[in-house]
């Protein structure tokens, strides 16, 4: 950035987002007295925000997000009279939070998340913040007692921290207003004292996540939230929850508790549906079928049983993610998958089901990854999987899966072209190695660096811009080994 920007000296807005400026900000832009909006966003800028910064004493909107900036804020004690909107996620910035965030008059959204700060969040003077974000830091510490009385506040976010202490519900009792909570990853113990009124708590949140709160038991005020869409409640030590009461809910992730008992159903509406890692037990009812704007289901590592709803193939238009690992599920695979089936993950592993595969699991021409080990299938090998375009993990081990892996087909069909994890391990296949397969395995052998990041397999989920990633088990030299995560390549 030239230096000569400070000679504007009438300059009011100075907007340079994404772009690929670096280096530092000059320290003559201390001299913009008329500057109300600055915009760095998204550029390669490092280094420290220089001190002069706080002569901009009109400064209404300053947007440093994106950048690889360090050191602390600059810190004054009438510091930006008029500001409006701070937001400089997505750095390396360190240190205290400046005073003057806790005095600014106007100041009515900060956004920090995703930085290195440290120490206590202290008491906020000013009563006009609407937004406040403060994710993905190392901040320590209890809540401050004056977050109850902010009452604009409307989005407070404080996961992955390392804040501490216990909070009663009752503190956000004066909260009308607020619609976005994520309290997740912290120290924190949340608890209802069973005096206080629990009907007037939050009554218009919308996305509430308390993962990892050290919640032992449900809290009761949840039932009368008529506006909830997303809560995540995972992580926790819950052992029972009753009918699910919400009437919009589209994500509920329950996941990591100590639920016993028969699966709830949810809301028709519902997209993202999680109980994976309790003790559910019983059949699944085929009114789970209701909910036609499934996109994720996982229900693995539970006590399940029954045979697998046959109308869970019917759900495929929408269902792209389907775990039912790990719970005892008998009779065969549902042979229902419809045409348009948008199934892109399929896990069944470690059940009790049997019988040959079905041929309609082709008309999933998305599937990304099918996981059937640890089974009692009954069939030789299923060859015509190989025509699956995006098929990259196939995971048939410890089955009763027998005879020839050879296949006689013409050298130009595609097989298997982007499989990248084989596993038939411990089946009764018989005759010689399947030269074939192995020759067409191209992925596997692929060992060109893709981008500069590692990305990983998962799914997209539309409304809630949140991303799943897969997992699998695999076998390393005789040890079960699960990859929390899928390298795209």
């Amino acid at each position: 950035m030239p230096r000569s920007l400070g000679n504007l000296l009438q300059l009011t807005h100075l907007y340079f987002p994404g772009n690929q400026l670096s280096g530092q900000i000059p320290i003559s832009l201390g001299k913009l007295f008329q500057l109300t909006h600055l915009d760095l966003s998204g550029n390669q800028l490092s280094g420290q925000i220089p001190s002069s910064i706080l002569n901009l004493t009109h400064l209404e909107f300053l947007d440093i997000t994106g950048n690889s900036f360090e050191g602390s804020i600059p810190d004054g004690i009438t510091a930006f009279p008029n500001l409006i909107s701070l937001m400089l996620v997505d750095n390396l910035l360190n240190g205290t939070l400046p005073s003057w965030l806790y005095t600014a008059p106007s100041l009515n959204k900060i956004y920090l998340s995703q930085n290195q700060f440290s120490g206590h969040i202290k008491e906020f003077q000013s009563k006009s913040l609407e937004y406040l974000f403060l994710a993905n830091n190392k901040l320590q510490g209890p809540l401050p007692s004056s977050i109850s009385q902010l009452l604009n506040l409307t989005r407070l976010f404080l996961s992955s921290n390392n804040l501490s202490g216990v909070i009663e519900f009752s503190m956000f009792s004066n909260l009308s207003n607020l619609q976005f909570l994520d309290l997740s990853y912290n120290s924190l113990s949340l608890t209802s004292n069973s005096t206080s009124s629990v009907n007037h708590i939050l009554p218009n949140i919308t996305i509430l996540s308390l993962s990892s709160c050290n919640l032992s038991e449900f809290p009761q005020f949840l039932k009368g939230l008529k506006s909830l869409e997303s809560l995540d409640l995972s992580y926790n030590r819950i052992e029972e929850v009753e009918q699910f009461p919400w009437k919009n809910i589209a994500v509920l992730d329950l996941s990591s508790n100590l639920i016993r008992g028969n699966l709830p159903i949810p809301a028709s509406t519902i997209n993202v549906f999680l109980i994976s890692n309790n003790s559910f037990n019983g059949e699944v009812s085929s009114l789970i079928c209701n909910a036609t704007f499934l996109q994720i289901l996982d229900l693995c590592h539970n006590n399940l049983s029954g045979t697998i709803p046959q109308c869970f193939g019917n759900l495929s238009n929408n269902l792209e993610f389907l775990n039912l690992k790990k719970n005892k599920f008998y009779g065969t695979i549902p042979p229902t998958f419809a045409e348009g089936c948008q199934l892109s993950n399929l896990n069944l592993n470690g059940n009790l089901l049997e019988g040959p595969l079905t041929p309609s699991i082709l008309n999933c021409r998305g599937l990304e990854v099918l996981d059937l080990g640890n089974n009692k299938i009954n069939d030789t090998f299923p060859h015509w999987l190989g025509s699956l375009p995006q098929l990259q993990v196939l995971v048939l081990k410890s089955n009763h899966m027998h005879g020839s892996l050879c296949v006689n087909c013409s050298k130009s069909s595609p097989f298997f072209s982007k499989i990248q994890i084989f596993d038939l391990s411990s089946n009764y296949f018989s005759g010689p190695l399947p030269v074939r397969y192995i020759n067409s395995f191209k992925a596997i052998t692929n060992l060109e660096k893709i981008g500069s990041t590692v990305s990983y397999m998962g799914v997209y989920v539309q409304g809630v811009s949140a991303f799943y990633t897969y997992s699998i088990g695999i076998v390393l030299k005789g040890r079960d080994v699960e990859l929390v995560k899928i390298f795209t390549m």
